[in-house]
């Protein structure tokens, strides 16, 4: 999983910064929607969807185990049994893919009540890669699944022309960027177009 915000440069505001940090890179929108990145939807912890939502899913498992019974009364190999358990294989695969885009309106981040929506997150989630959902934000738990993830990662690729900009934090950092950009293995012209893209967020904050 990948995550983005989409937010306009002039609504980048010290509470964002403070949360992810000054440096980052800007893409364009084009680009993320070609590569199936998409708004998440945010939940409310008791609210309808979220009740809904999670009910599905606890009876979508409820079924596939009384499956699993219903083979040991008709056997291992039968043919209707066998294509209703694929078919709720493949359904329950789709809703661990949705899961991958739903987050807390709100939660709990070092003591303090953290409001997610002010992100306007995007993100991108690889189809083929397993799933794991764990019922709490634990950081220690997400450290893990990344570590998992990073064994056999999905990618997404991109290039100098699918940049807007490249953030970094005050004027003198613009000159080390250069720096960075210079040792490349980029073609003159590549380089030469990154280092336009280059935006500092003190010149962002004094203009907007």
């Amino acid at each position: 999983m990948v995550c983005f915000c989409d937010i306009p440069l002039k609504f980048i505001s010290r509470n964002h910064t403070e949360r992810y940090g000054s440096y980052g890179i800007g893409f364009k929108k084009d680009w993320g929607t070609t590569n199936k990145v998409s708004p998440i939807l945010y939940r409310l912890e008791q609210s309808g969807f979220s009740n809904s939502f999670r009910n599905s899913s606890f009876e979508l498992n409820n079924i596939i185990e009384r499956l699993e019974g219903l083979k040991m009364l008709y056997g291992e190999n039968d043919s209707e049994i066998l294509n209703i358990q694929s078919m709720l294989g493949a359904l329950h695969s789709h809703s661990e893919n949705m899961a991958g885009f739903i987050k807390s309106y709100e939660e709990l981040y070092q003591g303090e009540i953290r409001n997610n929506y002010i992100d306007r997150e995007w993100r991108w989630v690889p189809e083929r890669t397993k799933k794991e959902f764990h019922e709490k934000d634990d950081e220690s738990y997400r450290e893990e699944l990344n570590r998992k993830y990073h064994e056999n990662p999905d990618h997404l690729f991109f290039d100098v022309n699918d940049l807007n900009y490249l953030v970094v934090k005050e004027k003198k950092d613009i000159d080390v960027m250069i720096g960075k950009i210079r040792n490349l293995g980029l073609s003159e012209e590549e380089k030469f177009a990154l280092v336009q893209k280059i935006i500092d967020i003190d010149s962002i904050n004094s203009d907007m």
